[in-house]
């Protein structure tokens, strides 16, 4: 029954050795939550082109990735 609720804080938590969310090194951007519907977050993506986007992201999860396999 709490099961899901439970996957939710754990995807969403900073771990602490690599400094990331499980949920950023499997999807390459922070999970939203409830929360962020209520107040705008900056880190949400803007409108940007999608070429510019697709580029960030590669660079942010290979950077994630490097540092994953590192620690």
């Amino acid at each position: 029954m709490f099961i899901p609720f439970t996957c939710l804080a754990y995807n969403t938590s900073v771990h602490s050795s690599i400094g990331f969310t499980p949920g950023f090194i499997r999807f390459g951007r922070e999970l939203r939550l409830l929360s962020d519907l209520l107040q705008p977050d900056c880190r949400l993506p803007s409108q940007e082109l999608h070429s510019d986007y697709a580029t960030e992201l590669k660079s942010r999860l290979m950077q994630a990735f490097q540092t994953a396999s590192e620690t």
